[in-house]
């Protein structure tokens, strides 16, 4: 077989592998992101660290999905860990820790605004890198430092994602808007894309794996590894801000908030129907429309269908290629700012 023919199908299994049962960012764009984080660190005191707080076969990489497969058997296709199952039983909101739902025409995130709660992305990010920072975790948490250090490198990936951060909202009219209560919020939330549907295939889904999958075709790349050496140049240039590490989070949380503007601003919204069952809730759909002009608030379980614009998917691989690169530096960034 013709080695191009090869490359091209293994690609393919790779898609058809992680886009089933996705994880945040998908396996690729974490262990991509933690590569590039592994150069960056090289030979500093932060990878000393790293290298101390991991246990044998235990890499930066492996480290970079434990939070995801923490979720349960179906993430990563593994049984929880007796630590992982520790983890699980005292922090029982662990799912949420993973995004925040911020009306995306917000712009920025607000710490105490509409889609912000105390266990979002943003909140637990910074008191995981207090936790290692200080050697203690805030009041209310309950995590160990390797615990803390997993949160650490996979959320920092998660909040790259704009669809981790920012959230659509739609209305009777299918219309994007900003719910004026929770209880309207409740009914109108398109959980980061995961409840839009391009026919069959959650936009949520095709952001964390299908366009990581598009910019590694892009680049002629096979493994996350090959890929991250492309983004290393770029990545490497970043430069920390002042302040301590838990301090940078914000900022880079309104970056996604404003990345999600783009990604959903031009969507068009044509059907709303009941949403399928378990996490399949695009391809298990009812195919019975729920008539646009009463659309039923009292069951939130229904998903929207939508047409992307043209050119939509190279541009957002485009952007995925600049996050993946960024969350990789800052990575490195953040980790050498806690072990200087």
């Amino acid at each position: 077989m013709h080695l191009t023919s090869m490359k091209k199908i293994f690609i393919s299994l790779i898609f058809c592998l992680f886009s089933q049962n996705a994880l945040a960012w998908g396996r690729l764009g974490h262990e991509t992101i933690a590569e590039v984080a592994i150069h960056i660190m090289r030979g500093s005191h932060a990878e000393t660290q790293v290298k101390a707080l991991l246990k044998g076969g235990e890499t930066l990489v492996t480290a970079s999905i434990w939070a995801d497969c923490a979720k349960g058997f179906q993430y990563c296709h593994a049984e929880l860990t007796p630590e992982m199952q520790n983890f699980v039983h005292h922090n029982p909101k662990h799912h949420h820790y993973h995004y925040a739902d911020v009306p995306f025409q917000n712009k920025q995130y607000e710490g105490q605004g509409g889609g912000a709660h105390p266990d979002d992305v943003v909140h637990v990010l910074k008191e995981a890198i207090q936790t290692l920072r200080t050697g203690s975790p805030p009041a209310g948490r309950s995590w160990t430092q390797r615990e803390a250090f997993f949160l650490v490198v996979h959320l920092l990936g998660d909040l790259h994602q704009p669809l981790h951060v920012g959230a659509g909202y739609i209305d009777d009219q299918l219309h994007f808007v900003i719910p004026a209560n929770n209880k309207d919020a409740q009914s109108m939330n398109t959980a980061g894309g995961n409840m839009l549907c391009d026919r069959t295939k959650p936009l949520h889904v095709a952001w964390d794996d299908d366009f990581v999958v598009h910019a590694m075709r892009a680049h002629h790349d096979q493994t996350p590894l090959e890929f991250s050496k492309g983004l290393v140049i770029s990545a490497s240039s970043l430069t920390a801000p002042r302040g301590n590490p838990e301090e940078w989070i914000e900022a880079w949380a309104n970056e996604s908030v404003e990345l999600s503007y783009q990604a959903f601003k031009h969507i068009s919204i044509v059907s709303v129907r009941g949403a399928g069952k378990g996490r399949a809730s695009c391809g298990q759909s009812s195919e019975n429309e729920i008539p646009h002009e009463n659309p039923s608030h009292s069951d939130p379980k229904k998903v929207w269908g939508i047409t992307l614009p043209e050119g939509y998917p190279d541009q957002a691989s485009h952007e995925v290629t600049h996050r993946l690169a960024q969350a990789g530096g800052r990575l490195a960034l953040v980790l050498k700012a806690i072990w200087p």
